[in-house]
């Protein structure tokens, strides 16, 4: 967290989550798992330890769908006007098995970069002069995850 801090990077962010937190989960946790469970304790360790620069959304609603979460930076802090929308996906590790993909030939599926963008579509008209990015995190069972940063990679409609 003192990292992020000094470098805001949600990727290296993540993957110290992942390598902290869940990889010290049992496996048989994971039979439970689903993508709310990334999101919120995601969420619960970003503010404990975040909150003195940051306040979050989660289940915003906009117009086109509502976002799992966002990082939102306090007025008149180091980062202040930055907002980050975090779609999380989720696969268990049989629903991957079945995809017959690596982890790192993975890339981001159409209809989930359209999702995002339609929420940043609607923060940009709501906060103009807001820093906006865009990112989709996929969680796979207890096996890994891939974050993609999808601000101003505009997907087809």
């Amino acid at each position: 967290m003192q990292g992020f801090i000094r470098k805001p990077d949600l990727t290296q962010l993540f993957s110290d989550y992942w390598r902290l937190y869940v990889s010290q989960l049992p496996e048989a946790v994971f039979s439970q798992v689903n993508e709310n469970f990334y999101r919120t304790t995601f969420f619960e360790l970003c503010s404990r330890y975040l909150s003195p620069w940051f306040v979050w959304n989660v289940e915003r609603s906009y117009p086109k769908g509502r976002t799992d979460l966002e990082f939102v930076g306090k007025f008149h802090e180091k980062f202040a006007g930055l907002r980050w929308v975090i779609e999380f996906k989720y696969f268990s590790n049989t629903e991957w098995a079945g995809m017959k993909i690596s982890l790192e030939e993975f890339t981001i599926r159409e209809e989930d970069a359209i999702q995002i963008h339609r929420y940043g579509e609607g923060l940009k008209q709501e906060f103009p002069e807001a820093n906006i990015r865009l990112y989709v995190i996929y969680c796979i069972g207890n096996l890994g995850f891939r974050v993609f940063d999808v601000t101003g990679k505009e997907p087809g409609y």
